[in-house]
């Protein structure tokens, strides 16, 4: 089995690890991509709750950014999970940490729901 045998795709990773560019390629018509990032006017904790609304009733999609994680854990039903590990760009200490928190909440999330992906 392969990410096309599944309706709801999320793709997590730090930044520049290229996961808007791997949701361009594995968009098709009818699944709709959602960016965490455009949810980036809000302040941080406020987030998830917005990103959740946007797929509420979406049976397909594909989902990515490094909101992905808190909102995994915070009730988003998907059926893949990508890890993105490799950065394109060099990472600011900023980044890294951020890249470091996002692998940590994931890691936390798949012990208690383990999900087929690619980790």
């Amino acid at each position: 089995m392969d990410w096309q045998d599944y309706n709801r795709i999320a793709i997590c990773g730090g930044p520049r690890a290229g996961k808007t560019t791997l949701a361009a390629k594995i968009e098709r018509p009818g699944r709709p991509t959602i960016h965490t990032d455009d949810h980036m006017h809000l302040p941080w904790s406020e987030q998830p709750a917005a990103i959740l609304s946007d797929v509420s009733g979406l049976d397909l999609f594909v989902i990515e950014g490094v909101q992905v994680p808190r909102c995994l854990r915070k009730g988003l039903e998907v059926d893949w999970v990508i890890w993105l590990d490799d950065e394109h760009d060099s990472l600011t200490v900023h980044q890294r940490r951020m890249k470091s928190g996002c692998r940590a909440i994931l890691d936390g999330w798949l012990a208690v729901y383990p999900h087929p992906g690619d980790y």
